[in-house]
């Protein structure tokens, strides 16, 4: 009769055991580690494409990923500004990536900075980001955008994605220099003289321009300094002696640098904007 409880006590004990090592989803605790160790693989590879510098989305996760963060902010943690400094902060690229390894979420996209996970885009937002994505990756490619990161008020960080999957593609090249925030449309002068640059690209059409410091060549301000566009190396117009009052010392502070322009079809020659940050 001993020898039978104790049989009995024994089974019940291994019974315990079984059940305290499987999680919620009946998976035991090894198997739950290996689909975090699977949750850990990046797709890697490819040829970069940056994504225009328009629409802001919060990143999911970054408090799981605190240590990932601190990581790749390194020594640049005296340029992290608190939520709400909105165009002061740090801010870093990072690659968005679909993760269809994801135990959690087939449709997961990831984002990493230096080859490391800093959060994702929010589920509700995967759809779009799929549809973006997978042309991309069927062409060798990924996406990269610009990455903010501020400290949040109540501890941990705020990450900010700086891109929109729905925006229009550009018809030329990045630059490989500095980006600055697309909020306001500024009109060019002397576009007049780059028509047939503006044309390659046609009506309705986004490109990247650099900028760089310059005077007016003509009228009531000539040799007022003011900021000069260039398309693939080519001057295509100056922002007026009101806007250069904004943007000046703005910009030139942080040449060499490029911005988002847009090509349209006036009443009697393309016009050219320029994307530029809000200035009071």
């Amino acid at each position: 009769m001993i020898l039978l409880l104790i049989v009995i006590a024994v089974i019940f004990l291994i019974g315990a055991g079984a059940k305290q090592n499987k999680d919620k989803g009946g998976k035991t605790r090894k198997q739950s580690m290996d689909d975090e160790r699977q949750n850990l693989i990046i797709p890697t590879g490819g040829i970069p494409s940056r994504m225009l510098p328009v629409g802001r989305i919060t990143v999911a996760g970054p408090y799981y990923h605190d240590r990932e963060i601190t990581t790749v902010i390194g020594n640049r943690m005296g340029e992290v500004m608190p939520a709400g400094q909105w165009d002061r902060t740090l801010e870093l690229d990072a690659e968005v990536r679909r993760q269809p390894n994801n135990t959690h979420d087939r449709n997961a996209v990831v984002v990493t900075i230096n080859g490391l996970i800093v959060g994702y885009i929010p589920s509700e937002k995967t759809n779009e980001w799929q549809q973006f994505l997978q042309p991309l990756e069927s062409r060798g490619m990924f996406a990269v955008a610009k990455a903010a990161v501020y400290f949040k008020n109540d501890g941990g960080y705020l990450l900010i994605l700086k891109a929109d999957p729905s925006a229009p593609p550009t018809k030329n090249t990045f630059p490989g220099v500095g980006i600055l925030d697309a909020d306001w449309l500024i009109a060019v002068n002397g576009e007049e003289n780059a028509q047939e640059i503006l044309a390659k690209y046609g009506d309705e059409s986004w490109v990247w321009a650099t900028l760089d410091t310059g005077t007016i060549p003509k009228g009531k301000y000539k040799d007022a300094p003011t900021i000069w566009a260039s398309v693939d190396g080519e001057s295509v117009g100056y922002i007026s002696a009101t806007q250069s009052e904004r943007y000046f010392i703005y910009v030139k502070r942080r040449l060499p640098c490029s911005c988002l322009a847009h090509i349209k079809q006036g009443p009697k020659k393309f016009e050219l904007e320029l994307m530029l940050p809000s200035r009071k």
